[in-house]
């Protein structure tokens, strides 16, 4: 699963679902869900505060986070997430000719990612954030009634994200940066099996932009704002059916998000982290694959908005031990209309607990966990009226389910400073 990256949240990364029926070539979507790991620091707090600088992993939602720390400094998290898609078929054609009815579709994955930054003088700094903003792997059980929508399903995204920071005063720093995202996508789907099913992978490289501004405030209390924008990818790939062979492209635009964050010193040791995420998934409804040989396929995505409210604590027990805790609440882009057994996303409830301990002067090590609990996660996949969700009594119902989902998520980091012998005058 994922990457993502991709603070934990849990959040949705852009996909799709190719839906076939043996001999046939009709095709229907959903959308995918992914997590979001990128800073063992920020998992912790369950993403609360992400935005508003106190690391510089921050960068990875805020540009203008490259100018927290002096010298040279690198953060780097490893996380493993093991996500749980217990899903129950009901009822449906697929049912009735015999597949299974259960299945896991979970699987566990690893995920890394890194922010490195360099201050050039009292008032610029350089930056560069590596991570995976979407991804995804379910594999469902070959035979189960949810097959014919969709088996295997894998995405694999890496952000490249070089950034510039500039302090206008001491409390008061903007941020540029540059994204050039690799996005690499296999989506599978079976009628009754690997052998008769259908397949899409696809590649691209897509170039966007971030920006950011951070604020202290007062000492003690920074707010900070952060943009990530859309990228447009053009997936080139190949497409394989039954007795079909071709390559084939799928223009796809990954939503753009904004993310407000604050950090408050209440007293003296103990902090208060809040964030909010907004993301553009509406802007995606449907996509459509083309080929060489002239057929084409329609995936409903038929996405919403989404936002992620968190709240969280940061409490120095020492001088060396720093603890966090938090929760957060994410609306799924998915609802009980688009819902696909493939990637049956639901609204969802996170709690995390982490800390940090202070090695030595250059050397932190971060430790978090998080758990998720998920809404449930009914779904129905339809033929006729023009789409794959069942919108119609006069559909007939191929699978009607629900899936019981959670995750988990162990992430451990490393943040290194090297802050120079003689250091720079400081900015008055």
């Amino acid at each position: 699963m994922m990457t993502s990256g991709h603070h934990f949240k849990l959040g949705l990364t852009a996909g799709f679902l190719i839906y076939g029926m043996a001999g046939g070539g009709a095709a229907e979507a959903a959308d995918a869900f992914g997590l979001r790991p990128q800073s063992t620091y920020f998992l912790g707090a369950s993403n609360a505060g992400a935005a508003a600088g106190g690391d510089v992993s921050s960068v990875i939602w805020n540009s203008a986070a490259t100018t927290v720390a002096p010298g040279l400094t690198s953060s780097s998290s490893y996380t493993a997430i093991a996500v749980s898609l217990d899903e129950t078929a009901y009822g449906g054609e697929f049912v009735e000719a015999g597949l299974r009815r259960t299945t896991d579709s979970g699987t566990t994955r690893a995920a890394a990612a890194s922010v490195y930054t360099y201050q050039i003088n009292d008032q610029l700094y350089a930056g560069l954030a590596m991570y995976a903003p979407f991804g995804l792997v379910t594999k469902p059980d070959n035979y189960w009634a949810g097959s014919p929508a969709a088996s295997t399903q894998r995405i694999f995204s890496v952000d490249v994200n070089p950034t510039l920071g500039y302090k206008i005063t001491p409390n008061l720093s903007i941020g540029v940066g540059v994204q050039a995202l690799y996005y690499q996508t296999r989506l599978n789907s079976g009628a009754f099996g690997p052998l008769t099913g259908t397949a899409f992978r696809g590649e691209d490289w897509g170039v966007g932009g971030t920006a950011g501004l951070l604020w202290e405030v007062v000492p003690g209390t920074s707010v900070g704002i952060g943009y990530r924008s859309a990228v447009s990818l053009e997936l080139d790939g190949s497409y394989r059916g039954p007795g079909v062979y071709t390559r084939a492209t799928l223009d796809q635009t990954m939503p753009d998000q904004v993310t407000w964050s604050l950090r408050h010193a209440v007293l003296p040791g103990f902090t208060l982290l809040g964030t909010a995420q907004w993301e553009n998934w509406s802007r995606i409804d449907n996509l459509v694959v083309t080929s060489n040989s002239g057929a084409g396929t329609v995936i409903n995505l038929n996405l919403r908005d989404s936002w992620y409210f968190a709240v969280g604590a940061e409490y120095q027990y020492s001088p060396d031990i720093t603890i966090r805790a938090g929760i957060g609440y994410d609306s799924s882009p998915v609802t009980d209309f688009n819902r696909n057994p493939g990637l049956p996303d639901s609204n969802n409830v996170l709690l995390s607990l982490g800390g940090s301990y202070n090695w030595s002067q250059s050397i932190r090590l971060d430790a978090a966990y998080a758990h998720a609990f998920f809404d449930d996660a009914p779904f129905c996949i339809g033929s006729g009226a023009g789409t794959s969700h069942c919108v119609s009594s006069a559909q007939a119902v191929l699978v009607r389910g629900s899936s019981d989902n959670s995750a988990d998520v162990f992430s451990v980091g490393l943040k290194y400073s090297l802050v120079p012998a003689v250091e720079l005058e400081p900015y008055k």
